[in-house]
């Protein structure tokens, strides 16, 4: 068992624990993976996660009983956007 500080609340270097840190680090992991074939797919923390305690991890910003998604979310599209189209290796003869 894991005790705190727990290693996933630390910030990536070069990517600040912000929205646009978020923004940032989103987009580049989702280029990566479009262009390298490493990644399968990202799934977004829900928004019934955006309440106090797990706001942090959450995509969206909750308002009464509204969400609203954080710019992190358009990382994915600009990031598919963004990455080199990926070509898979030819097998071998």
């Amino acid at each position: 068992m894991m005790t705190p500080p727990y290693e996933w609340n630390n910030a990536a270097p070069g990517y600040p624990q912000t929205p646009e840190g978020e923004y940032a680090f989103l987009r580049t992991l989702t280029a990566w993976g479009a262009s390298t074939g490493h990644l399968s797919g990202l799934r977004p923390w829900a928004p019934d996660y955006c309440t106090s305690g797990w706001h942090p991890m959450s995509f969206f910003t909750r308002s009464g009983s509204t969400a609203t998604a954080e710019p992190a979310l358009d990382a994915l599209a600009d990031g598919l956007r963004a990455a080199p189209p990926f070509t898979s290796p030819s097998p071998s003869a």
